[in-house]
């Protein structure tokens, strides 16, 4: 049985069922600063082991550690989980800059212990959906992806006490891997160049946030890829959408129905004038209901995690594949506060 503690109880309220649902493990530790939510989740799940301090819960006696807090804290997390000798699952993104990209890689050939990046949207089904049409070649050669992450984050930009948190200066591009992972799992590339812009703080200047960013990406194998980001923007309902064109067709999610609904257009299915619409689960119908908001994306993703460590074997979106969805937003975002200068993308995977 392994053992799993859960760093940050906000987001990694899922991981708890989660794992605790797993037969392989149950949870043994909790961390979280807030003294009275850690309390509360450890009283309602009778654990026992509770820290207010990271350092002090990194050094129990647990197999697995969650990386659920906040986002500038994700990269430090993780280092010290690796070197306490814990398998890490920390969720996105892996880290802040691309000297961080490079340490952590370091850090996990050095300790040998495994980590993945909880990178919940390449477990969405309508993406092993898609997987399946473009292997069977119904869109050709993929030659462009488009990516945009809207959402209205200004009211979880303060906390209870009226202070900034860190998503008011997050560069919004930074956080795109729920649109590049999937897609770059897809396509079975890499970013190689970016280039970011932003339309500047008009929005909400009293947070001093961006309202949008946009970056364009070069790819390994020749294709273009552009993302859009913002969490400062009077925008209902948020959307996550995905978009991708090939020599024969293309495949685009509904933007408002993005996890569910889909559609494609092919050259190879004569007949047929317009798009077929493609109506995909929200949720793995071999999984429990397990809800996080991303349907059951997260227990599955974790028992490939669990498997990996049993198996000893390469997890799905092991520290080089997290690192190829994080840099690139890295260096977009480089090239936002450089002006829109081209920012060639280092290849450490």
């Amino acid at each position: 049985m392994l053992k799993v503690g859960i760093a940050g109880l906000r987001r990694g309220s899922v991981y708890l069922q989660v794992f605790n649902h797993l037969p392989e493990t149950n949870v043994y530790a909790l961390c979280d600063t807030d003294k009275d939510l850690l309390q509360s989740f450890a009283s309602n799940c009778q654990i026992e082991r509770i820290y207010p301090d990271y350092d002090e819960f990194i050094q129990d006696d647990f197999d697995i550690a969650v990386i659920a807090t906040p986002l500038p804290l994700h990269y430090q997390q993780s280092v010290k989980a690796l070197e306490a000798g814990k398998d890490v699952l920390c969720e996105v993104t892996s880290a802040t800059t691309i000297e961080e990209c490079e340490n952590l890689i370091k850090t996990v050939e050095k300790t040998g212990k495994k980590y993945m990046l909880a990178e919940n949207y390449n477990y969405m089904p309508f993406v092993e959906t898609w997987r399946s049409i473009i292997k069977q070649g119904l869109i050709g050669k993929i030659i462009y992806a488009e990516g945009e992450y809207v959402h209205d984050c200004r009211s979880i930009m303060r906390d209870s006490e009226g202070r900034l948190t860190w998503r008011a200066s997050l560069i919004p591009i930074l956080y795109c891997t729920h649109n590049l992972g999937p897609l770059l799992s897809l396509m079975e590339d890499a970013c190689i160049s970016a280039i970011g812009l932003t339309s500047g703080v008009n929005v909400s200047p009293e947070l001093g946030a961006l309202d949008m960013t946009v970056a364009l990406f070069e790819t390994e194998k020749g294709a273009v890829m552009k993302f859009l980001a913002g969490f400062s923007i009077a925008k209902e309902p948020m959307h996550l959408t995905f978009s991708l064109y090939g020599t024969r067709g293309f495949l685009e999610t509904d933007r408002l129905k993005y996890s569910t609904h889909s559609y494609l257009h092919t050259e190879l299915i004569p007949n047929v004038q317009g798009c077929i619409s493609i109506t995909s689960p929200l949720s793995h119908p071999y999984a429990p209901a397990i809800l996080g908001g991303h349907g059951t994306t997260e227990y599955v993703l974790a028992k490939d995690f669990v498997r990996s460590i049993l198996e000893d074997s390469k997890p799905p979106i092991d520290v080089y594949e997290a690192v190829k969805y994080t840099i690139p937003g890295i260096c977009a975002a480089m090239s936002i506060q450089e002006g829109g200068k081209k920012i060639e993308i280092p290849r450490l995977w």
